[in-house]
């Protein structure tokens, strides 16, 4: 996922820097030398793109994806936030307030929304290493350390498909239910 200011940066984001039949951006300019990375695109957001980019006055490799008032000038970072951002979050409350689901909150950030985009991967079983990778870091743990604790879920294992929930463990078969009890006798047996 990449930074406010990588979106941001002078001569960076054009469309040349975005693979949409790879589904990939290329951020070539970051503030580390992590950040100069491939991130790997959802389908989801390279429909949006693509879309964007039709939709876009300028749409040619040289051109800015987020350009500001003029064509050889990027969108200014609060114009960003306040008009990109501001308006997702105002369609994704809409389509959420139709599925009876929580809204996001109107002043949600960037930054808040990077948290979030690593404790949902971590939730859902991703490999710290790659998330870490998407986001610009070159230490996995502290991705983990910094940007998995915001929902308060123990982050769950694809390990924990796989065993079973560790019944192979105890000696049980995996359709046998789980006793607490028993289960602590065996883990305080010699």
């Amino acid at each position: 996922m990449a930074l406010q200011s990588e979106i941001c940066l002078p001569r960076t984001q054009g469309w040349r820097d975005i693979d949409l039949p790879g589904a990939v951006l290329r951020v070539p300019v970051s503030k580390t030398e992590a950040g100069v990375r491939p991130v790997h695109l959802e389908p989801e957001l390279v429909t949006l793109l693509r879309e964007h980019k039709l939709a876009a006055r300028w749409s040619q490799p040289d051109d800015f994806v987020f350009p500001g008032r003029y064509r050889d000038k990027p969108r200014e970072r609060n114009s960003v936030r306040t008009r990109a951002l501001h308006s997702s979050v105002k369609l994704a409350n809409e389509v959420l307030e139709q599925s009876n689901r929580a809204p996001i909150p109107a002043n949600i950030t960037f930054h808040a929304l990077r948290r979030t985009y690593a404790a949902l991967r971590a939730e859902l079983g991703e490999h710290p290493a790659i998330t870490a990778a998407q986001m610009g870091h070159t230490d996995p743990r502290m991705t983990l350390r910094v940007y998995t604790d915001v929902t308060g879920k123990r982050p769950q294992t694809r390990m924990a498909g796989l065993l079973k929930q560790g019944s192979w463990a105890m000696g049980r078969k995996a359709s046998e239910e789980a006793d607490p009890a028993t289960d602590q006798q065996a883990a305080s047996s010699p």
